[in-house]
This record gives structure tokens, sequence and C-alpha cells, in this order.
């Protein structure tokens, strides 16, 4: 290695010394890079740089032009020190030694301005132009392969078609297709869409890998601005100047001297116009001064008359006090009146009871622990012909007591006892029924039961709900256990508010757990959703504040279920039309949850989850890329694990089964350029979690 740079800076300090000619040879027509000229001298971007090369150094090249596969047998069989610009590929590199890139060209299918095209099918309905042998094409054929093909003999001959309207499409270099659109000025009447891109460099054998090591230092020394230069004399700007606008031009310029015109004659009509009015005004002003002093004396009436109308206003006033009163009094009446039928039309069945208590405190983060204990008593009053006690211990702080009795108007009463008082430790059911026998009187009386359920949640105990039952009520036992925990997630959530001001993640959390214990199904199904939809999102390279909105959205995508009778969301087996309509309703009723919730963004994204790419979904019947792209990804991820997940009609498809239903879905449920994200997803990530 040593060695070797030994020889590069013998070879470097020996130019000041010794002149070194380099054997360079090239293709004989690449434009803009090297052609001949009417003159018969080689021309173009190649030859630009190699004079640069010989300015910089006392390198001199001896350039030979020949068709270009004669060049390659050269430089290949060590004939020559030096080919052009040509692309890098794995067998070249078996027998040359190449530069850094020079140049990166893309291979572009161009077409004219007033032509649109967005996708393959759009492509392939056009004939396109391609000059014979040229490596464009096989690029080209490798994206559309069933696309119709006019092949030229050069590229001379296909660009006079372009310019005889002959041909609207056609397949080139990004460097040549500019070198010859601007020279027949047609640069401004084509746009292009790039297929691929790659690199030109210079090559040398193996045996001159010295050469090759200098000369790609030099050419790292040529400043950008030198080749920007070099490329600018073959290929110019050009700005097209359209006609349109030369006679807008032209017809504003005569509307501004119209315009200009007719306000002076309009200012000079104006002028004779005021002097005639300022005649005018001058006699109105005095016959108005005359008006003046009559309405002065008028004016001393209308003042005696005003005195006279304020005291009858006072008395106005007076009257209006007294009936603003009446009116106050009888809105509290009426306020009374509406909250004693709220009271008796009050939350028909628990679990809407325990949404309203939920939305009620997180409304109000500082309400008071008893006036919500007293709610939740308060919404168990269907119950009361099943116990004749019901209450919750807090273990606070504070430390209260809530208690409801049947038999008691007065309903529920808390109380509220330091905790230093406490003579021992509550750390059992048996503990439990003994505290409230000493501290509160609650004492069973025949053929009653007592029972009780820990406020518990995620390793977290607040204590404690309790009944005093007349009979042994399984029903009153479970909804006891599942309040139990939706008032644990409850106070969870308020206490995460208060600290770290976390409201809509804790409201979406709850939201989620009390669908679970609502619909056996949506157990694990929307965490599994929300996953799958923040996976394909990052796949699809999308911001993180839409990634995140994704998880929340796939959280409570199917929030709205709360309000589809339960019978039919656990049914074991198919629904019927009248029980499908009302399932489909769960779209829209989720989205207005959560716009009260004020959650916007993630309520439109639930609101379109079962919309379909050919617009035969619901609510909306949206179509195509009208559809919310998260709502789209939502879609595929909610129906891949609904497919891979048991139900009640049928097993759950395996990983290969699910994926030939997303093909064959694809551009008709689903989107057809998420489907093959999601198949990578499935390769990738979740057949290794599976296996």
């Amino acid at each position: 290695m040593k060695r070797n740079w030994f020889l590069v800076v013998v070879f470097l300090f020996s130019f000041p010394i010794f002149a070194t000619t380099v054997k360079f040879v090239t293709g004989d027509f690449y434009p803009p890079f090297i052609w001949i000229s009417e003159s018969g001298e080689p021309v173009g971007i190649s030859i630009e740089i190699l004079k640069l090369l010989e300015k910089k150094t006392n390198l001199t090249f001896d350039i030979e032009v020949l068709p270009f596969h004669k060049a390659l047998e050269k430089i290949l069989s060590n004939e020559a020190d030096m080919i052009n610009l040509i692309f890098k590929t794995t067998e070249r590199e078996k027998y040359l030694v190449f530069t850094d890139p020079v140049f990166t060209v893309n291979v572009n299918v161009y077409y004219r301005q007033n032509i649109e095209l967005k996708n393959h099918s759009d492509i392939i309905a056009h004939v396109v132009g391609a000059v014979k042998g040229d490596a464009s094409v096989e690029i080209f054929k490798t994206f559309y392969p069933k696309a119709t093909l006019v092949y030229y003999e050069n590229f001379e001959d296909l660009i006079k078609s372009v310019k005889n309207n002959e041909l609207n499409v056609f397949v080139m270099e990004d460097f040549t297709a500019r070198y010859y659109l601007v020279k027949y000025d047609l640069f401004h009447k084509f746009k292009s869409l790039t297929l691929q891109s790659q690199t030109l460099h210079f090559a040398f054998p193996i045996a001159k890998r010295e050469l090759a090591t200098t000369i790609n230092k030099l050419l790292k020394d040529i400043k950008k601005s030198e080749l920007k230069e070099i490329t600018s004399l073959f290929i110019p700007t050009r700005f097209h100047f359209p006609k349109w606008l030369l006679w807008l031009i032209v017809v504003l310029l005569v509307a501004v001297a119209s315009i200009i015109g007719i306000l002076t004659i309009l200012n000079h009509y104006l002028k004779k116009l005021v002097e005639r009015r300022t005649v005018e005004l001058k006699k109105a002003y005095e016959e108005m001064k005359a008006a003046n002093d009559e309405i002065k004396a008028l004016n001393e009436q209308l003042t005696a008359n005003n005195a006279e109308l304020e005291a009858m206003n006072q008395e106005l006033i007076s009257q209006n006090q007294e009936l603003n009163a009446l009116n106050e009094e009888l809105s509290q009446k009426n306020k009374e009146l509406e909250k004693l039928h709220s009271e008796n039309a009050k939350l028909q069945n628990l679990i809407f009871d325990v949404l309203e208590i939920f939305s009620t405190l997180l409304l109000k983060a500082s309400l008071d622990e008893e006036e919500f204990f007293k709610q939740i008593l308060k919404s168990l009053s269907p119950y009361e012909e099943s116990a004749r006690v019901m209450g919750i211990l807090f273990e606070g702080p504070p430390f209260i007591i809530c208690l409801r009795y049947s038999d008691d108007n007065n309903g529920s009463r808390c109380e509220r006892l330091k905790k230093e008082f406490l003579t021992y430790r509550i750390s059992s059911l048996q503990e439990l029924s003994n505290f409230l026998k000493d501290q509160v009187g609650l004492v069973l009386k025949d053929n009653e039961k007592f029972f009780a359920v820990k406020i518990s949640a995620l390793v977290r105990n607040f204590g404690y709900l309790f009944c005093v039952m007349l009979d042994d009520n399984q029903f009153l036992q479970r909804t006891f256990e599942k309040l139990g925990i939706s008032i644990a997630y409850l106070l969870i959530a308020r206490d995460y508010i208060k600290e770290e001001g976390l409201f809509h993640k804790r409201l979406i959390l709850f939201a989620v757990r009390a669908l679970e214990s609502y619909d056996k199904y949506t157990k694990g199904h929307s965490e599994n959703v929300a996953r799958y939809s923040s996976i394909i999102a990052e796949k699809m390279g999308l911001p993180r504040e839409d990634i995140r909105k994704l998880y929340w959205a796939g959280l409570v995508h199917d929030i709205g279920k709360i309000f589809v009778p339960q019978h039919i969301l656990n049914k074991n087996g198919f629904l019927d039309p009248q029980e499908y309509e009302l399932v489909k309703l769960h779209p829209v009723k989720g989205y207005e949850w959560l716009l009260a919730a004020d959650l916007p963004e993630i309520a439109v994204i639930v609101r379109h989850h079962h919309e379909r790419y050919d617009g035969k979904g619901y609510p909306d019947g949206l179509k195509g890329e009208d559809i919310p792209l998260l709502s789209r990804i939502l879609c595929v991820a909610d129906s891949f694990d609904a497919m891979t997940t048991d139900r009640p009609y049928r097993k759950a498809l395996t990983l290969d089964q699910a994926k030939e239903e997303l093909l064959r879905c694809s551009g008709t449920q689903f989107d057809p350029k998420i489907v093959p994200i999601v198949l990578e997803i499935i390769d990738e990530v979740l057949v290794k979690e599976r296996i």
C-alpha cells in the first residue's frame, strides 16, 4: 500500500518536468458528451473536461474517436489508457478501474405539456419513441414491458419526429434530451417522469490503476462552477416568452391607456360639476341656516318633552325590575322542575351512567371525591330492590366512606375519616366487613349477604365497592366487579391528568377498556389495529404526528360500537340486514363521540375507516383518494386483524390466506398503494413474530 502511494506522489511531482500523454478513446456519438462537429473535430462536455485537465496539469490527451464497441475493445485489451464516460457495472468492474461519479444522468420519459401521465396505464396508452440500441430502452422495458415502442436510427431523427408533432412521448437520458430539446426550441413544451438514475465515470484498464487514481484526484479538484460552465456550453437554458403573454401585455397597455383617457375626460367633467354644485351648496347653506333657527326652537320643545318621557321611562324601569324579579323566580322554579325531571329520567343502564360520570369528571378535573362517589351510587339506584345498602370506601387521601340505603329517601351520604384514627389496616374483605360494623354500624340482618370488590387496576388499589344484598344476585356481583375496575381507571386517569396533563389520551384508553367490557370481540383487537396502523405509517415514512394520531385512532376506531346493542355485537353467527345496518352506524357514532371529546382530527380518521377504495363503503361512500390517507391505512389494518382473528362464524385465516385476501381486494376495498406495504410488513415482521 505504501509503495502505491509512493508511485502516485512521484507521478504527481513529475508533471512539471515530464509531459505525459494519455491515450483516450471514446464512442463517436453521445451528445452532449461527445460527437463529431461539421469540421470533423470531436466536441462535447467530455472534450472540454479533458482540456480543463490539460490546463491544470502537464497531461496531454491523444483522443481517438471510434464506434463505441471498438473503443470498449481497445480499453479492455490495454491498447488505450482511458475511455470516455461510461456506466459502471459489476461485469465491467472485473476488467476496469473507475473514477468517482462525474455526472448523474436520469433515464426519463418525456411527454408534452398537454398530456397527463400519472400512472402505468397512462403511459402504455401512448406510443413511445426510442433510439435503437440506446441503454434507456432496456430500463424503460423493465418498468413498462407492455408499452408500444417505435424505434429510430438516431437521436436526431427521433427529435425531428417530435418537432413535426409525429410523436408525443419518448424515452431518453436527461442530458441528451435537454441538448436536443433546447436545440430545437422544444424544451418548454415537455414535462418528464424519471424512471432511474445512473452515474457516468471515466474508466481505465486495471494496469492503469495509478493513472486512474491521479485522474480521479484531478477531477475532484474541478469546481462545481467549472463543470456547470462547461455543461451550459452545450445545454444552454432558454426562457420561453409565450405569445399569449406578449398579447396580454399589449392588451393591458391599451387598456391602461384607455383608462387614463377616460379618467382625464371624467376629471374635466367632474371639475365642471363641482363648480356648479358649489354654487348650489352655497344657496342651500343659506336656506339651511334659516331652517336651523327653526330647529333650535323645536329642540327646546323636544327637551321639555324628553324630560316628561324620562320620568315615564323611570316608571317603566321600575316595573321592568319587578318583572325581572318575577322572571328570576319562575326561572329558578323551572330549573328545579328540570332537575327533578332529569333525576326521574336519568341513565337507563349502568354502562352509560359510568361513561357520563367519566365525562363529567374529565371535564371538571377538580370534581370533589364525595360528589363523584355520590353520583356513582346514585347510578346504582335500579339495583335497590336487590341491595339494602350500597357503598364505596375510598382510602384516600382523604379517607371517605359513602353509603346509600334503599330505604333512605335522603340518598347517598359521605363521611370523611382521618386515617390516623384507624386501629387496623384493611387488607381483606373480612377486615372491611368488621371495619364497617365498628365505624358506621353496618350490621347484617338475617338472610343478607355482604359482597365487596376492590377498586383496583394497573397494580393500584383505591378502596372497595360493597353492598348488602337481599339475595345472591350474580348479575349485581358481576356489575360491581366491572364498575370497580372502571372507577379505578377513572381515578388513574384523573391522577394522570393532574400530573402530566394527558387528558385526551387517558379518555381514549378508558373508552377502549369500556368497549372491551361491552364487546368481547374488541378485546385486544383495538391494540392490534393501533399497532399495525403505526407500523404501516412508519413504513410509508409519514410524519411522527400522523403516526401518533393514527395510533390513537386505531385504539378508538370501534368506540361507536358502544351505541350498538350488546346482543348484536356478540351474536354467535351472521347478522341479518337490520342488525348489520345498526352495526354500520358505529363509525358515525364514534366520530360524534370523539368530536364531543375535542378530538376532531382523530374523529375524521375513525369516521371513514369503513370506506372502500371503489366507493362502495360507508358511511359517506367516499372513493379513492377522496378518503383520507390515514383512514385508508386504518381500513387495511382493521381488516387484516379481523381476518387473522377467530370470529363466532369462522376460524381465523392463516397469514398466507390473509395475504391472498388483501391482494384480491386491492383496488376495490383497499388502496392498491398500501397493500404491497402491508404484505412486506407481514413477511418482515409478523411471520417472524409468529415463528
